[in-house]
């Protein structure tokens, strides 16, 4: 044969391939390789029956697969032709369905047919549009979005034809189905998993085309159309069964409306069954007999393409969207107003105009029933649970206090229904939203201020919505539900972000022991943004009920919560000290709910539930509770000390008229922690410490201020604070995200400096009097005021005849002894009565109630003296110091010496603060904190822990003798300072181990400037002062340029600010920089202009603005040095 007359041969074989119908050839292809591999064993004739199954050929019995494989002829290897093929198609067709064929043509004495009756083989396509296939898939992705059994589906591409593909195991169908009838298809009553076979597909699809049939739908799609992807029939079901979503079977019968539609004796569950078109068509000929419209409603393509009877039914629904479109001929630009009254009504419809004027059935029908969903009244309104929204309620405004944008909507009241309304808009919940999970939902995003128009709030909402899905809430609220005030739907999405934000997904990522909680192969992230809260906080509160050695778990939060038990004993598993188990003594639900409730306080757990919410067993609330205290656990705090330090901000800032909107601070919620979160009070305590070291020009005070802005002023506050000597952890985004333990330890650090600042020899040289025995008066030059505190307390002990001292502020002071003498000491009316009181609560109250005779302000309760809290000792030791320390005037002799002691010269003065605030920051191992950093040099140790901390292994601690007076030990220490040195490459020239023990100013700034220099380029990665100076000259104009950084023209700050806007274009306001004929005072608000804005970016700098007009250059490195590490590190970002 030639090769011509093969391909001619060939070319027939396909030609009846053809006549056979067969239209994918590559389907069939697969099914000869299987049969190869059938005939040779290679796979099983359950293999082989399955893709038969898959190939829509499912009447085959085994006989009959036995007989046609016995008769087909194979090759020697087990192979088939093509004509073979056609063979073993013709009778498979033949067994499998029965169907007639009639004979065609005769080949070698074999008859080849076609197929004249394929109706039960494979159905007719129906027409198929993408336009529909668009739609379907984007509402599927949303409303089934974050479903983990639909995770490998969705989200579907809406534009190519995947949708069909995940339609075939029926899963997406069964989901739908039930989202419009809550288990129509039981859960346990079909298969999920990714790899089912195509049996368990195909009997989901038929589980799937009968709960359709149950919800309403009339569309003729059966089984074989979803398996066989017949794409025409899979839009008709989608249309009906997604118009459903939108007129669920409950809602209509709850809907007082419906009453109204009905005819004939018709009960409104009645209708609430008809067919998904029958219903639409019985409410829109409703409202059009209504409006007098004289022709109904027939169908949802030619009765409809034309706009008219929407324009009626809309204006009908609410007059104030009027018929001008009508007056519109174009039927698309007519669709359009169509649309633009529908979104006004509040529909939430995704069909186009071109969708409406083509007389798209499917389109049409959808549009139909999102004007129905947006016009349906509420169902439900009356199945909110009105005492659990007070509480929902109460929460929002602890959550919101100190948000300006919520102005409008906060405070609401809780005991009416304004909430409905106020959460409309969206703006709240979008709040706290992002107060859940800023990644969710940046509020930055979102519209706010007065008179949103209804383009902003419908933004607002669908972010919202988006939040949701990204939050994993439970219940769903669509933007249309919301607009619409339903409750139940506005309870139930608020129940689930407040249950997010008591137990937020950073929080669970921080928590070590959630690794314990983690169940079936779960990672700790599944933990923290798939496990619903419930579940997780149930899991948590069972590892602490078990650790307790409790036999009690919780199954529900409602009858196992109500009777307190389990609270008591989780509290006291988590914190035995404070959290007793008295509360089982109390046999009164409510009583003990109480008891429950006063040790959640001392855990810091700030709830809006009462006794009685709790008693009664609310599982939402039960849930809430239990999640804030997860979170009192997991984000724990000093819950005193945050009373003392609100009540210490009122006092400070109670006469600045900008920190009034803040003031005052509640002491006994937690509202201080949302008020910190924008920085503009911690901004003015900074100014309190230490004046003008924060320009307020640079402060956003705007109430609308985004996130980014808020952590710019954060960014402000913790440099800043740092610069005046704040020792803290606590990092801007710290503040932001409401960690509350590390924002008390900033705000403590604050209020020492600004409550401690003047317990010094400059402000009081009487403390000269505290010298010890053959101690130097330069040697209290290295005392921190603390340390003034303790000796000031021993004076007065000693005074007293007391023999024992002050040591620490916690242990020393617990049993009340010494602050009984103190205070006796001070005014001899408080007597010493308090001694004989043996409770240490008790007697600590009574030197608190003697405290103001001595003129002292009270901050601090009983139980902070006994619970040897330090930091309140501290603060309360320095109040009763401030208030009269009883130390007499200082002498004429005491006020010289402290002059002479605090003589800053040009050589020692801001460089030595300066250098010493950098040296704070290190945070050098057994260093508290630098106080004078010529006496504390002396010793030599402070030197070479910097240097170590610079190079590690250059000191040879072998020849060091960390704690010695003697002056030849202490001359071997300060001779490492220079052989360490000059082994790191540092230059010190002319500097010998006397000149550091003898304090010598120049000297020890000369070295401690090396190892400042030092750090700085290490920490840039070892740029040269040069490259520096090169970078920063390509950021400004050309006119700014240096060659140096001694250039006199740096003096006017303008450099600085060019830079800086180069950094970040933003962050400079031209129209508070000078920029011509400048004076000295231009000079120096340029200066601090420049610095604040420089913290504000992120910058940690230890000049002032006088380094600046005087251009003090050792400094101005360190300072380009920081921004060029702040643009380094954004631009990485980026």
């Amino acid at each position: 044969m030639t090769e011509e007359q093969k391909q001619e041969e060939e070319k027939d074989d396909f030609q009846y391939y053809d006549e056979l119908g067969l239209d994918d050839y590559q389907e069939y292809e697969e099914l000869f390789r299987v049969v190869g591999l059938y005939k040779r064993g290679e796979v099983t004739r359950d293999a082989l029956k399955e893709k038969l199954f898959e190939l829509r050929f499912r009447k085959l019995s085994d006989e009959d697969l036995d007989r046609i494989i016995s008769e087909t002829e194979f090759t020697k290897d087990g192979y088939i032709s093509i004509f073979n093929c056609i063979i073993f198609l013709k009778k498979i067709i033949d067994a499998g369905t029965k169907e007639k064929f009639q004979k065609i043509s005769k080949r070698e004495g074999m008859g080849l047919f076609r197929v004249l009756d394929r109706a039960n083989y494979k159905r007719r396509a129906r027409p198929y549009s993408d336009k529909e296939r668009n739609k379907y898939a984007k509402i599927i992705n949303k409303v089934l979005k974050g479903d983990p059994d639909v995770g490998d589906k969705v989200p579907i591409d809406p534009n190519s034809d995947e949708l069909y593909d995940k339609l075939r195991d029926g899963v997406i169908l069964i989901k739908l189905i039930n989202l419009c009838e809550p288990n129509a298809i039981p859960d346990g009553d079909y298969k999920k998993n990714p790899d089912m076979n195509v049996y368990d597909k195909y009997d989901n699809l038929k589980k799937a085309i009968d709960g359709a049939k149950k919800i309403g739908c009339q569309s003729e799609t059966n089984p074989d159309d979803v398996l066989d992807k017949n794409k025409g029939r899979d839009n008709d079901l989608l249309s009906e069964i997604l118009a459903r979503l939108n007129m669920k079977k409950p809602d209509i019968q709850k809907n007082p409306e419906t009453p109204k539609i009905c005819e004939g004796g018709e009960t409104p569950q009645q209708v609430s069954e008809l067919p998904v078109d029958d219903f639409l068509k019985k409410w829109v000929n409703h409202h059009l007999k209504a409006a007098g419209h004289p022709n109904p409603l027939n169908n949802f393509s030619d009765d409809v393409k034309d706009g008219e009877k929407y324009t009626v039914l809309i204006n009908q629904l609410d007059p104030s969207c009027d018929k001008s479109a009508l007056n519109e001929s174009d039927p698309v630009k007519r669709a359009q107003k169509v649309i633009d009254n529908a979104k006004k009504l509040g529909a939430d419809t995704s069909v186009t105009p071109e969708d409406l004027a083509s007389g798209n059935e499917a389109m049409n029908r959808l549009f139909t029933s999102d004007l129905y969903n947006a016009l349906a009244s509420p169902p439900g309104d009356d199945d909110y649970d009105k005492d659990l929204m007070r509480v929902l309620v109460n929460t929002v405004n602890k959550e919101l206090c100190d948000d300006a944008a919520c102005k409008n909507q906060v405070p609401i009241n809780p005991d009416n229904d304004e909430v409905f309304d106020k959460l409309k808009d969206g703006v709240a919940l979008g709040k706290l939203m992002n107060i859940a999970d800023p990644d969710a939902l940046s509020d930055d995003s979102l519209k706010t201020g007065d008179n949103l128009s209804d383009d902003d709030k419908n933004n607002n909402l669908e972010k919202v919505a988006d939040a949701e899905d990204k939050l994993g809430l439970p219940h769903k609220a669509t933007p249309v539900d919301i607009k619409k005030g339903r409750k139940k739907k506005d309870q139930d999405l608020l129940s689930d972000v407040l249950a997010r934000i008591k137990v937020p997904p950073r929080l669970i990522r921080d928590d070590k022991g959630a690794d314990d909680l983690c169940q079936n192969g779960e990672t700790k992230e599944d933990l923290a943004t798939k496990v619903p809260v419930k579940d997780f906080v149930k899991r948590w509160a069972n590892k602490h009920l078990k650790l307790g050695g409790s036999p009690k778990q919780v199954n529900n939060l409602d009858d196992d919560l109500k009777d307190g038990e389990i609270y008591t004993i989780l509290m006291n598993n988590v914190d035995p000290d404070k959290c007793d188990k008295s509360p089982l003594d109390e046999s009164d639900p409510v009583k003990r709910m109480q008891k429950v409730l006063r040790n959640a306080k001392k855990l810091g757990v700030d709830t809006a539930a009462t006794p009685e919410d709790l008693a009664n067993g609310n599982p939402e609330v039960g849930g809430l509770f239990l999640g804030e205290l997860y979170n009192a656990y997991a984000n724990p705090f000093n819950e005193n000390e945050k009373v003392a330090y609100c009540k210490l901000i009122n006092k400070l800032l109670a006469n600045d008229p900008e920190a009034k909107e803040k003031l005052p601070v509640d002491p006994d919620s937690n509202e201080i922690f949302k008020k910190l979160k924008d920085g503009t009070l911690l901004c003015k305590l900074i100014n309190i410490a230490l004046p003008d070291t924060i320009d307020e020009r640079v402060i956003n005070k705007d109430p609308n201020m985004t996130r980014e802005d808020k952590l710019s002023n954060l960014n402000l506050c913790i440099n800043s604070a740092k610069s005046i000597g704040c020792i803290m952890d606590t990092t801007a985004e710290d503040v932001l995200d409401e960690c509350r333990q590390r924002d008390l330890d900033l705000l403590y650090q604050l209020l020492k400096l600004i409550v401690l600042k003047k317990v010094s020899v400059q402000d009081y040289p009487q403390l000269l009097r505290l010298k010890e025995d053959k101690e130097e008066d330069e040697e209290l030059l290295t005392l921190g005021p603390e340390d003034f505190l303790k000796r000031w307390f021993n004076f007065h002990l000693k005074k007293a005849g007391h023999d024992k001292v002050v040591t620490n502020f916690s242990d020393d002071v617990k049993d009340s002894e010494k602050y009984t003498i103190l205070i006796n000491q001070l005014e001899p009316s408080c007597d010493t009565s308090a001694l004989g009181e043996g409770d240490l609560v008790k007697r600590a109250g009574i030197v608190l109630g003697n405290a103001p005779k001595v003129g002292a302000e009270v901050y601090i309760v009983a139980e902070d003296i006994p619970s040897a809290n330090e930091r309140l000792n501290t603060l309360f030791t320095a109040e009763l110091f401030m208030a009269k320390n009883g130390m007499g005037e200082a002498t004429a002799e005491e006020k010289m010496k402290a002059n002479k002691l605090l003589d800053d010269d040009e050589e020692g003065g801001r460089e030595e603060r300066s250098f010493r605030t950098w040296i704070n920051s290190l945070k050098l191992e057994g260093v508290k904190k630098v106080n004078n950093l010529y006496e504390e040099c002396r010793s030599a140790i402070l030197l070479l822990k910097m240097i170590d901390k610079i190079k590690p292994g250059t000191v040879q601690w072998k020849k060091v003798e960390l704690k010695t007076k003697n002056p030849f030990k202490i001359g071997v220490n300060c001779q490492e300072v220079i052989d360490a040195s000059k082994r790191s490459g540092y230059s010190i020239i002319s500097i010998g181990n006397k000149d550091i023990q003898e304090g010598k100013k120049k000297h020890i700034l000369a070295i401690v400037w090396q190892l400042m220099r030092a750090h700085t380029l290490k920490v840039i990665g070892e740029k040269s002062e040069e490259e520096l100076i090169q970078w920063a000259n390509s950021k400004v104009s050309e006119g700014r340029r240096i060659k140096s950084l001694k250039e006199k023209k740096l003096n006017d700050g303008l450099f600085w600010i060019e830079l800086l806007a180069a950094i970040e274009p933003r962050c400079i306001r031209w129209d508070l920089v000078s920029k011509e004929n400048l004076q000295d005072k231009d000079r120096e608000m340029n200066a601090k202009y420049a610095l604040s804005v420089a913290r504000g970016l992120g910058a940690m700098i230890f000049v002032v603005w006088e380094d600046i007009t005087e251009v003090k250059s050792k400094l101005l490195l360190t300072f380009l040095a920081s921004l060029y590490d702040v643009a380094q590190n954004r631009a990485n970002k980026k």
